[in-house]
C-alpha cells in the first residue's frame, strides 16, 4: 500500500511539473503572437519619425530632379548658351543620378546609410547654392553634375534606410506610398513656384527659394 502511495505521488508530481513547464512556453508564444499582430496594425513613433524625415529627403530630391526642366530654358538666356550647351545643362545631372543609382546600393552597405543620406542632403544644399552664384556654363554644369550625385544616392540610401529601421511590413509599405505622393508633390511645388515667381525674381533666386528651406527643417529634424 506504501509502495502504490508512492508512486502516485510520484506521478502527480511529475504531472504537476509537465505543466508547469509547458504554461510558460504557452503563453509566451501567444504574447508573441499578440505583439506580431499589433505590430503589424500599429505604427509606432520610431516609424512616424522615420517616415517624416525621409519623406522631406524625398521631397527636397524630387524638387533638384525636376529644376531643370523648369530653369533650363531660363539659364540659356540669360548665359546666350547655345542648343548644345543647353541640351547637356538639362540632361547631365539625370546622368549623373543613374550612374550613381548604380553604385547605392554598395556604398549603402559599406558605409552608414544614416551618414550617407544626411551628407548627400547637405552636398545638395551646397552645389544647389552654387548654381545659383555661379556666373560661366562650366561651374554650373559641374554643379548640376554633383547635384544629380548627390540625389541618385539621397533617393535610393533614404529607401533602403527606411526599410531596414521600420517596425512592420504594413507599415513599410504604407510609407513607401506616403514617399510616392510627396515626390509627386515636390515635382508640382517646382511647377506652381516656377510659374508665379521666376520671371519676376530670376531663376537664381527661384533655385534657392526652391527648395533651401524645406532642406533647413530637415536638417533640424
Amino acid at each position: 500500500t506504501c509502495s502504490r502511495s508512492t508512486v502516485s505521488r510520484l506521478q502527480n508530481m511529475s504531472s504537476n511539473y509537465k505543466s508547469f513547464t509547458r504554461e510558460p512556453t504557452q503563453l509566451n508564444t501567444e504574447d508573441g503572437v499578440e505583439r506580431s499582430k499589433r505590430s503589424d496594425q500599429e505604427w509606432t513613433r520610431k516609424d512616424y519619425l522615420l517616415t517624416i524625415l525621409v519623406s522631406l529627403v524625398h521631397l527636397i530630391d524630387s524638387i533638384e530632379i525636376y529644376l531643370p526642366g523648369v530653369v533650363t530654358q531660363a539659364i540659356a538666356c540669360e548665359l546666350r548658351l547655345t542648343k548644345l550647351q543647353e541640351g547637356w545643362l538639362g540632361i547631365n545631372m539625370y546622368i549623373a543620378m543613374a550612374m550613381t543609382s548604380l553604385l547605392a546600393g554598395k556604398l549603402s552597405n559599406r558605409f552608414e546609410r544614416r551618414l550617407l543620406m544626411l551628407t548627400s542632403l547637405y552636398m545638395t544644399i551646397g552645389f544647389n547654392i552654387l548654381s545659383a552664384l555661379v556666373v560661366d556654363y562650366t561651374t554650373l554644369l559641374l554643379s548640376r553634375a554633383f547635384i544629380g550625385i548627390c540625389a541618385g544616392l539621397n533617393i535610393n540610401v533614404s529607401l533602403l534606410f527606411l526599410s531596414a529601421r521600420i517596425s512592420s511590413d504594413r507599415a513599410r509599405t504604407q510609407a513607401v506610398t506616403i514617399l510616392n505622393y510627396v515626390f509627386a508633390l515636390g515635382i508640382g511645388w517646382d511647377a506652381v513656384l516656377g510659374y508665379f515667381i521666376i520671371e519676376s525674381t530670376g531663376w537664381r533666386v527661384f533655385l534657392v527659394l526652391a527648395s533651401v528651406p524645406l532642406s533647413i527643417l530637415t536638417i533640424l529634424m
